[in-house]
């Protein structure tokens, strides 16, 4: 409730923003209530055209820069056309193209068309990409959440008022008056509760509308084709993805999509879309791709539900009717977990079904046992057929059973439509066969199909080219080189991480590695801790608490899910709430996050701490022992660049 004094504030500022908008000339009384409203809020900066009255169709009346964003508004009574709306958005972007604040520009094409209409108006039928308000709802629409900082909203009104026919309305020295400050024209609640979301947003909120000069670029190419952005942690190609998603939502009327293999990432992007392009954010889907598998063939009547436990109940089976430890496929690699991995990514997640095709197989990834002897590969295809008989006779299906399936289904009956857009994050984690299924459900028109990926950060064993897909990305490869998320300690820390450090981008060619990523913010702190594995939790404990970070900001990392239910009894044990990584969507928790590397991809947070166990080794050493190790280094270094400023290393005895 505002005080006494705070009430008088409010009317001396009304009373200001009235004279300003009494002296504009031919100003209509209907836009004078809107503006005012508009004016009244902290860090708003209109500009109006000049002059006002008679504007011609297809420009705006005015432009509102807030922190909610850029918007340009048209009063109407009527419902524009698509055509007229495309228009004011076209003539409003370009007032701001290539504006650069810092070493940034301004990503244009965020810009929102609002459409102010009299109390009462129903229009009917409405573009769904424009806003549509009253006077009533001028904070609900233009000052809700935070796009712009204070600071960069100066910038962009001043752009253009220098760049354009639109002129500000300037308030004299009303917002930092002596008489309206000691009045307190905002409450105190307000500015704590406005600091509190600044904090808890901030690592979003320069890139909702700058981006670097390179990733802007990307932002507006056009493509004839699929087209892939690779690059190191950090680089920022998840962001391109989000902005041409939106830029590509706004110039189309079709649905979206945005999927990875890892199924809790699609809500974790969800949530920064959302205020992105809250406009076109109900026709763009974030869902895991299994999880789209599944709702696609239970909508054509065909429900398969996966059962990993299951499968890996009927794998075991099968290992043991093939021999077991005893066996002959043993006696090459005593790990079933090796072969595990082979069938799942190697034979099962390529769609190979012909042992003649396993046998001619260039098994990328697993150069560590090769397999080239002639009586090596008819073990594992023994393997793979006795698993797959047992699975038919229990009615078992796996993950690439599923998406099989739903591939299967699609070849015989398309989507129709297909998706206008479809942008797939962590593309390297992705099966061959995953990939063909996105490659069905995309429209073959431009700019319908983007990979997103780095082959540096594959945590999963195998390997593929685009190309063995059908996807031809010739003169469509774009790669990002400059990383924004990891401070200098952090990102020097991770650069000494032997993770292949030649790697590819993705189809063959030569990719950039982490170490020759260039990075652009200083500082950041490293803490390593080594001792016994009876003193880690208390040692996790103490670094955790002795952290001034709020508890929503940090993350306990960890190689496997063991290992995460292991620090999240330890953290509730000391009182402190937690967050399980699967289910975090993005959204801010003061809970800190617990999860396996797998679940914390794609993802970053100021403070990473980092349990390091000894993994589980065969009982003697193997060749395949190279894959794993070579497997460990990239989980370790994805692990370690989700951390932006603080990053916390729990090494127990042995474990290096």
């Amino acid at each position: 409730m505002m005080s006494r004094s705070s009430d008088r504030a409010q009317d001396i500022l009304r009373q200001r923003v009235y004279d300003v908008l009494n002296a504009v000339p031919g100003l209509p009384a209907g836009y004078r209530s809107v503006f005012a409203g508009m004016l009244m809020e902290r860090g708003a900066h209109l500009l109006l055209r000049d002059p006002i009255v008679n504007v011609p169709a297809g420009r705006a009346h005015a432009l509102l820069v807030s922190r909610g964003g850029v918007f340009a508004l048209v009063f109407t009574t009527s419902a524009p056309t698509r055509q007229t709306i495309d228009t004011i958005r076209g003539r409003a972007q370009r007032v701001l193209d290539r504006l650069a604040v810092g070493s940034n520009v301004f990503v244009a094409n965020t810009i929102r068309v609002a459409l102010i209409v009299p109390v009462g108006t129903d229009l009917g039928h409405v573009d769904p990409r424009v806003i549509v308000a009253d006077e009533r709802g001028v904070r609900r629409a233009f000052f809700t959440g935070r796009v712009l900082e204070q600071r960069d909203a100066e910038q962009v009104a001043k752009s253009i008022a220098d760049k354009s026919e639109y002129r500000p309305v300037h308030l004299a020295v009303a917002a930092t008056s002596p008489a309206v400050e000691e009045e307190g024209l905002f409450e105190e609640a307000d500015t704590i509760s406005d600091q509190r979301e600044r904090a808890l947003s901030e690592p979003l909120l320069t890139w909702l509308s700058f981006l670097d000069p390179d990733q802007f670029a990307l932002v507006r190419a056009n493509y004839n084709g699929p087209a892939r952005i690779s690059g190191p942690a950090g680089t920022g190609k998840t962001v391109v993805a989000l902005h041409r998603l939106a830029r590509i939502a706004r110039e189309s009327t079709g649905k979206l999509l945005m999927t990875s293999f890892v199924r809790s990432l699609p809500a974790c992007h969800r949530t920064p879309f959302m205020r992105l392009a809250p406009e076109v954010a109900d026709r763009v889907e974030f869902i895991g791709l299994h999880a789209w598998a599944s709702q696609f063939l239970r909508g054509r009547g065909k429900p398969m539900r996966m059962e990993p436990t299951r499968a890996r109940t009927a794998l075991s089976l099968a290992w043991s009717h093939v021999g077991g430890e005893n066996g002959a496929l043993a006696g090459i690699e005593p790990n079933l977990e090796y072969w595990a991995d082979e069938i799942d990514r190697l034979i099962k997640g390529r769609g190979i079904t012909e042992f003649d095709d396993y046998k001619a197989l260039v098994r990328t990834g697993r150069e560590g046992l090769p397999l080239r002897r002639e009586d090596q590969r008819p073990l594992v295809w023994q393997l793979f057929k006795e698993y797959e008989k047992i699975c038919r006779k229990r009615e078992i299906h796996d993950a690439n059973d599923l998406i099989d399936a739903a591939l299967a289904e699609l070849r015989q009956r398309p989507l129709d439509p297909p998706y206008a857009m479809v942008a797939v994050d962590e593309v390297q984690d992705v099966t061959l066969l995953g990939l063909r299924l996105i490659g069905q459900i995309a429209a073959s028109t431009p700019n319908s199909l983007l990979f997103v990926g780095d082959g540096q950060q594959q945590v999963y064993p195998g390997g593929w080219r685009l190309s063995d897909a059908g996807f031809d990305i010739h003169s469509r490869s774009e790669t990002l080189d400059v990383n924004y998320r990891n401070r200098a300690a952090i990102l020097a820390y991770a650069k000494g991480i032997d993770a292949r450090n030649a790697v590819d981008d993705l189809d063959g060619g030569a990719g950039v590695a982490l170490r020759d990523a260039r990075g652009v913010l200083d500082g950041g702190h490293v803490d390593e801790w080594q001792g016994p594995d009876d003193q880690l939790d208390a040692a996790l404990i103490a670094a955790l608490r002795t952290l001034t970070v709020p508890r929503g900001h940090i993350a306990v990392i960890t190689r496997t899910n063991t290992e995460a239910n292991r620090f999240l009894r330890v953290l509730k044990t000391d009182g402190i709430a937690t967050q399980l990584l699967e289910d975090y969507d993005g959204s801010y928790v003061n809970a800190v996050k617990v999860g396996t590397v797998q679940r914390a991809k794609g993802l970053e947070f100021p403070a990473v701490f980092r349990p390091v166990l000894p993994g589980e080794r065969p009982r003697r050493r193997t060749a395949s022992q190279q894959d794993a190790d070579e497997l460990a280094a990239r989980r370790q270094l994805v692990a370690v660049t989700r951390a932006r400023d603080y990053l916390w290393l729990g090494i127990v005895d042995g474990a290096l």
